[in-house]
C-alpha cells in the first residue's frame, strides 16, 4: 500500500494518484467537509479529489502516513507535534508550512520540532507565498522547500510538484530558509535567496 500524505491544496491533487489523509481537530467540521466534498466557506467551486480522505481521528490519519504535513498556527505547533509523536510510523518524515516562532519562547520551529521529535526524523519546511484561491484557479505558483535530508527534499519535490502551474524549488539551506521565514535577514547572505 503506498504511503499517504497530506495535501497543501486539494485542488492540486486532482492530477495525481497519491492517497491523501487530511486530519482536522474538529469532528463536526470534518464531517461537513466530507459531506460537501469541498470547503463551502472558502472554495465552494473546488471539489476535493477522490484520493482525499478526511479524518477526525489523528491515530487513523497517521497510521498509513509516512509524510506528515503540519499546517497549524505557530502557537499550537509544539502541542501538535507532541500529539503526533507517539502515533508516527518509524519511517515518518515531517514537513511544515507553519509561519512564525514558538509563542512562549521565541524559538525557531525547527528547534521546537527537534526537541519534540528527536534528531533522527527528517524535517522540511515549505514557504510561499501562496494563496488558496490562486492555487485552485490554476494560476502559476511556486514554493520553496528546504530539508535536513536531501532524499526527503527530492521526494517532497516530486510529490508536491504537480499540475502545470505548481512548482516546488529546493533550497539547500534548511536553516537559512527557516530564518527567512522568521524574517531574520541580518545573519544571512540574501543575494539570490528568494
Amino acid at each position: 500500500m503506498p504511503a499517504r500524505t497530506a495535501p497543501l491544496s486539494p485542488s492540486l491533487w486532482r492530477e495525481t494518484a497519491t492517497r491523501l489523509s487530511w486530519w482536522g481537530h474538529d469532528p463536526k467540521h470534518i464531517a461537513t467537509l466530507e459531506h460537501d466534498r469541498c470547503n463551502v466557506a472558502f472554495l465552494p467551486d473546488v471539489p476535493f479529489p477522490d484520493t482525499l480522505h478526511l479524518e477526525s481521528d489523528l491515530a487513523t490519519a497517521l497510521a498509513a502516513s509516512r509524510n506528515i504535513l503540519v499546517v497549524v498556527p505557530s502557537h499550537v505547533f509544539s502541542d501538535v507535534l507532541r500529539q503526533i509523536k507517539p502515533l508516527m510510523r518509524p519511517d515518518a518524515r515531517l514537513v511544515w508550512a507553519t509561519k512564525g516562532l514558538e509563542a512562549e519562547t521565541g524559538r525557531l520551529l525547527q528547534d521546537v520540532a527537534r526537541e519534540a521529535l528527536g534528531d533522527q526524523i527528517p524535517l522540511a519546511v515549505i514557504s510561499g507565498p501562496t494563496f488558496a484561491k490562486e492555487l485552485a484557479a490554476g494560476l502559476p505558483t511556486a514554493i520553496s522547500l528546504a530539508s535536513t535530508d536531501e532524499t526527503f527534499a527530492d521526494d517532497l519535490q516530486q510529490l508536491l510538484h504537480c499540475g502545470k502551474s505548481f512548482r516546488v524549488y529546493i533550497n539547500a539551506d534548511f536553516y537559512r530558509r527557516a530564518a527567512w521565514r522568521r524574517g531574520e535577514k541580518r545573519d544571512c547572505d540574501w543575494r539570490g535567496d528568494v
